[in-house]
């Protein structure tokens, strides 16, 4: 247990949500400055300080933990018997999304004008008559046990830099050099030049991030900015910043040195500092944690042997609903509603802790972006079969053409161990059918042909029991769909060719898994088949490509909103094309692959700019095939046919964005 500290005669504070004047009450038990007891004369600032004191310095931050102590976050010093809590830091050390792969740097100035104090404090006229009753209980109620005698102010700067690359040697170099500039070492622009040789590394990438905390300055001078050369150029001027528009940041706090007041025993104040302090840890440790796993889910590409991003999921949410109980529990830790302070226990809660995972991050020169490689064929031959990426990391090819036979054949793809192996078989054979996995970690294949007829078949894949459950079918049957799982939970089946004239479709229907039943949605402004449909990270669908309702093959791309129900129009493909594979990669862009006549042509979309580019060319070119993102940040082409007499193919090929 911590050793009690008294409360001290004279002691400054930061300031909290309260904004403190001078002459109000403070009470050292609550932390509240409740009313005023004082009156007094207006101070000027004190002669003994003779001009601004100023620090500047920028350090490799290895820990969350030296992150809180460097921003000047104390746990001993907050809550309920301590001092206040600097909330704008702790929300702020949160934004930096601290993790264990990144390397981090903190660059801080400080800045402290002279304290201005008031003088001649008299006690108000409510405060005497409290005295003279000898009312000290409601004294300190009303007016604490202590009061504001100055005000201090200056400013904080706080920027954290987070450089993240496939080589940790590559951070350490630039977190090195952008350390040396910042403390004047090496010249201005060093870590921008060494940053740009990074990025244009064929065999490397990197990234940085910035999370800045500013307490002073005014218009210009405290505008938002997340540039590196303006985060340098604001540290280097902040104490003319902090002269001109100071920041008032402590309050110097005095007792009532003429008044007995009583404060909570020195066993209780030993309690719960200690209480509040392993909470603290507690809440640090998840947010790590945390941090951890979704930097896992964000960047697969760093790491070897993850697990499923199902489970990862699960972790995250978990660790997120830990944060907000244990800061719950410090809540009412520091508003003294437990009977005696007691540390955060999950299980109180109804919570517990997943199993803490060690993440293996990746030895060597990684697959360069924009490039392909082969990986083991699948077992046999097919085209028009449909190829989903499962939550659990594996790849299904499901159904379609066998040597001119439809088959329900299902053959499930390890991407990790670049294996395949026989899955259970679909209910019925499809071919020219969707596939999608959707977030409940099952697999559903929807629609296409079993025969002269295209079919509403509806079936369901879960790869925990291997097994097919039939469900309710779609109300329009039709073949050559697009069918996407967004991220709403629903999956939307999409245009296709019907049985009845005219049959180029643009007929849209969202299934719900939960509910197990099909709704009808805005239909598509372009009715068309054969084209790609793919939901992207930012929660919308897109439909690419196709042969329309004039037999045109076109390159039309058309967003679909599920929350709004609604229809936009973006840029058209480069190529236009039918039969192509679309897929949307964990980079947030989506990727247009191969297409009718053979085509090994690749193009990429950027939702946030609606532009296209070219890419590396499928080194097989191809059309009717499979094509999915993983959860390992690749993705995959399967079967289908090639340029060479419409041949049935069972190559395999991998694509690095």
């Amino acid at each position: 247990m911590p050793t009690t500290t008294p409360v001290d005669q004279v002691r400054l504070v930061d300031f909290t949500d309260a904004e403190p004047q001078t002459g109000m009450g403070f009470n050292s038990a609550t932390l509240v400055f409740p009313g005023t007891a004082l009156t007094f004369s207006p101070g000027s600032p004190d002669p003994a300080e003779t001009g601004q004191v100023v620090a500047a310095h920028a350090t490799i931050i290895n820990s969350h933990e030296e992150l809180m102590d460097r921003i000047g976050v104390s746990v001993a010093a907050s809550g309920r018997y301590g001092l206040a809590s600097a909330s704008a830091k702790v929300d702020f050390s949160k934004t930096t999304g601290f993790n264990s792969s990144s390397t981090f740097v903190l660059a801080e100035a400080s800045v402290r004008n002279p304290i201005v104090r008031g003088k001649d404090f008299r006690l108000t006229g409510t405060a005497s008559q409290l005295l003279t009753a000898v009312n000290l209980d409601g004294f300190k109620t009303a007016f604490g046990d202590s009061f504001v005698r100055g005000i201090k102010s200056g400013g904080e700067f706080f920027a954290v830099f987070r450089l993240t690359s496939l080589k940790q040697q590559t951070q350490q170099q630039l977190a090195s050099t952008l350390t040396a500039e910042i403390n004047g070492l090496i010249g201005a622009g060093s870590f921008s030049g060494a940053f740009n040789t990074a990025q244009q590394s064929e065999n490397d990438r990197a990234e940085v991030e910035i999370s800045f905390y500013q307490a002073a300055g005014s218009g210009i001078t405290s505008s938002i900015t997340l540039d590196v050369n303006d985060i340098l150029t604001r540290l280097k001027n902040f104490p003319a910043i902090a002269h001109d528009n100071p920041f008032p940041f402590k309050a110097e706090i005095a007792t009532y040195d003429t008044i007995p007041i009583p404060i909570p025993p020195p066993v209780e104040i030993e309690d719960f500092i200690f209480s509040m302090s392993q909470d603290e840890k507690k809440k640090l440790d998840y947010v790590k944690r945390k941090n951890d796993v979704d930097l896992a889910l964000q960047h697969a590409e760093y790491f070897d042997d993850l697990p499923s991003p199902t489970d990862l999921g699960a972790d995250s949410e978990v660790y997120t609903q830990l944060i907000n109980a244990v800061m719950s529990h410090q809540v009412r830790l520091a508003k003294g509603q437990f009977p005696t302070p007691e540390i955060f226990d999950p299980a109180k809660v109804g919570l517990t802790e997943p199993i803490p995972r060690q993440f293996k991050r990746k030895v060597g020169i990684l697959a360069a972006a924009n490039t392909w490689a082969a990986k083991t064929p699948m077992p046999a031959t097919r085209g028009t079969l449909g190829l989903a990426a499962a939550s659990n990391g594996k790849l299904y090819a499901i159904g379609g053409d066998a040597n001119f036979t439809i088959v329900a054949t299902v053959a499930e793809y390890d991407p990790s161990t670049n294996t395949w192996s026989a899955a259970a078989p679909m209910p019925f054979p499809l071919s020219g059918h969707g596939v999608a996995a959707a977030g409940n970690g099952k697999v559903y294949a929807i629609g296409g042909s079993s025969g002269e007829d295209n079919t509403s078949a509806v079936a369901e894949y879960d790869p925990v029991t291997n097994a097919w459950t039939t469900k309710a079918f779609m109300p329009t049957p039709r073949g050559g769909l697009g069918v996407a799982a967004a991220k709403n939970g629903k999956i939307y089946a999409v245009g296709g060719n019907g049985n009845d004239h005219p049959g180029i479709l643009n007929d849209v229907e969202e299934y719900d898994p939960a509910t197990n039943k099909w709704t009808r949605k805005a239909p598509m402004p372009t009715a068309r088949f054969l084209f790609g449909l793919a939901a992207a990270g930012n929660g919308k669908l897109y439909a690419v490509g196709g042969v329309d309702s004039n037999i045109h093959t076109v390159g039309v791309v058309e967003e679909y909103d599920p929350a709004t129900n609604s229809w936009a129009t973006k840029a058209p493909m480069l190529t236009p094309r039918s039969n192509l594979g679309l897929a949307a990669a964990s980079n947030g862009k989506l990727y247009a692959v191969g297409g009718a006549g053979g085509l090994d042509v690749v193009e990429e979309y950027d939702p946030a700019t609606n532009r296209w580019a070219s890419k590396t060319p499928m080194p097989t070119a191809r059309f009717q095939f499979g094509f999915a993102a993983a959860s390992n940040g690749r993705l995959y082409a399967a079967g289908g046919l090639s340029a060479v007499n419409d041949t049935r193919i069972a190559t395999l090929e991998e694509y690095t964005p």
